[in-house]
């Protein structure tokens, strides 16, 4: 299991019970048939591998299922759709739940094939969330274009924390605009990032400058939170907290 969904399942723990639906509460008991009627009523929807969907044919009836149940009804708050051959069409879908819902914090699409398409349409789904936290891209064929697309997003987004890009097609120019972005972004809370092995159609691979750029971040963000927290509990405001109440943070700082 990857460490973005160790850290996913692990923030769900915290905030109580929850309802997980597994693919075998998919499954009618008199026909067998996988039925979507219970999706709504999910908070945690864990479907990885399913078989004997065509493509993108699971999350489309996931989609239509939240949507007919409307924002306010609907309980999802983590998917995890793990290999299901999910492509463009498919994650324009899932965007499109994302765009107006309240409460999606976890999104796992590891090993799917979404391309820079499928890519590019979570992240105008990110840029216009303000609830998802985690977004797992692992293996899902992202080059630079659909970097390109996230590090737009990440420029403005603010309540993501995790994000995987392991075992893509993201090279040098790729990886610049990530950290370019992130790094700019002093309001984001991202404490964990991964482009582990990304081997680029053509070009040269992420710069580990780059890569360094974003871990330093990474390092410096984290230690400016456990400062915050250590300060909050002495009943003190950290340097951070009366910085971010600017809306800023200066680029020396970073």
């Amino acid at each position: 299991m990857s460490l973005l969904r160790v850290a996913m399942f692990a923030a769900m723990a915290v905030l109580g019970s929850t309802r997980d639906c597994y693919v075998e509460d998919m499954h009618t008991k008199k026909s067998g048939l996988l039925t979507w009627s219970v999706v709504p009523t999910c908070k945690e929807l864990i479907l990885p591998r399913m078989k004997g969907l065509t493509k993108d044919q699971g999350v489309l009836a996931i989609v239509a299922e939240l949507q007919k149940a409307g924002d306010k009804n609907a309980k999802l708050e983590s998917i995890d759709l793990t290999g299901n051959g999910i492509g463009p069409e498919g994650a324009r879908a899932l965007a499109s739940w994302l765009n107006v819902s309240t409460k999606l914090r976890a999104i796992e699409l590891r090993g799917n094939p979404l391309g820079d398409e499928g890519v590019s349409e979570l992240a105008y789904g990110l840029g216009n969330s303000l609830t998802l936290t985690t977004l797992g891209l692992t293996q899902t064929d992202a080059s630079n274009d659909g970097a390109a697309s996230l590090a737009a997003s990440l420029r403005k987004t603010t309540a993501l924390v995790a994000l995987e890009l392991s075992y893509n097609y993201i090279g040098e120019s790729g990886a610049k605009t990530l950290a370019d972005a992130i790094i700019s972004n002093g309001m984001l809370r991202l404490t964990r990032f991964s482009i582990e092995r990304n081997l680029p159609h053509s070009g040269l691979r992420p710069d580990i400058e780059d890569t360094a750029r974003i871990e330093a971040h990474i390092t410096k963000r984290v230690k400016q939170q456990q400062q915050q927290r250590r300060l909050h509990a002495r009943g003190k405001e950290s340097p951070e907290a009366k910085t971010s109440s600017k809306g800023y943070l200066a680029l020396d700082e970073l």
